[in-house]
């Protein structure tokens, strides 16, 4: 009881600092997401290619998971946070819609990025 006291006490004389606190959490919070969207769309897009490396075609709910997967596993908690579920499902489908491209373009071979490199030099 004397914990829930404690608690009650110092929430009641330092609620403006806790709030202030949390105020520039979120506004940090807000200015990172916006400055990591386009590492976040790059990592997604390596995420997307390499489960399409790995399982092919005709496999798209086993992709989608493996690619959740990494997002879950591979990119930060901060990621979680400051991008909705919605927001990082939007940039999966651009991902797939980019791979699309670069299939229809290069056949059923994915260029590692080395490759597409040495490409892009040789086709200037």
């Amino acid at each position: 009881m004397n914990i829930i006291n404690l608690v009650a006490n110092l929430a009641q004389q330092y609620w403006l600092d806790a709030l202030i606190i949390l105020f520039v959490i979120g506004l940090l919070i807000v200015l990172w997401r916006f400055g990591k969207k386009d590492f976040v769309k790059v990592a997604i897009k390596i995420f997307v290619a390499k489960a399409e490396k790995a399982y092919g075609s005709k496999t798209g709910q086993l992709k989608l998971a493996a690619v959740w997967a990494d997002i879950y596993d591979r990119l930060p908690l901060i990621v979680r946070l400051a991008f909705t579920k919605e927001e990082l499902q939007g940039y999966i489908e651009e991902a797939v819609d980019w791979l699309r491209k670069k299939l229809a373009i290069n056949g059923d071979y994915l260029l590692s990025y080395t490759d597409e490199k040495a490409l892009e030099t040789i086709n200037k």
